[in-house]
């Protein structure tokens, strides 16, 4: 969606444009001043731009990093569980099972001292 943002934002602008128009809502953006530090001063006149610069691309960069946060720096975790599952374990004999638990020490003790 980031890479296509601006014909994603275009379908969801004018839904609101709609929505907007049905309940006679103009829709215009904030006044601009020469030098705004509370708020984003994007160099636009179409409010369709500023709210997609202003709002739309910064929720999802947002979005984004939150879900690779969540669901990537996990990974490791993930994998360090996968060989309690039944299936697994029968494949693990002990030499196998001694180096995957040397392998997971190993990470964990070189992330922790920054290796």
């Amino acid at each position: 969606m980031r890479d296509n943002s601006e014909s994603a934002f275009d379908e969801l602008y004018k839904d609101a444009e709609s929505i907007a128009k049905e309940m006679d809502i103009d829709i215009r953006m904030p006044r601009i001043t020469g030098k705004q530090t509370t708020r984003p001063n994007y160099k636009t006149s179409e409010p369709k731009e500023y709210f997609r610069f202003t709002l739309f691309i910064p929720f999802i960069d947002f979005l984004l990093q939150e879900m690779n946060d969540r669901f990537l720096t996990h990974k490791s975790v993930f994998e360090s569980i996968c060989c309690l599952l039944p299936k697994n374990t029968a494949e693990l004999n002990n030499e196998r099972l001694k180096l995957f638990l040397l392998r997971i020490l190993m990470k964990r003790f070189c992330i922790s001292i920054a290796c």
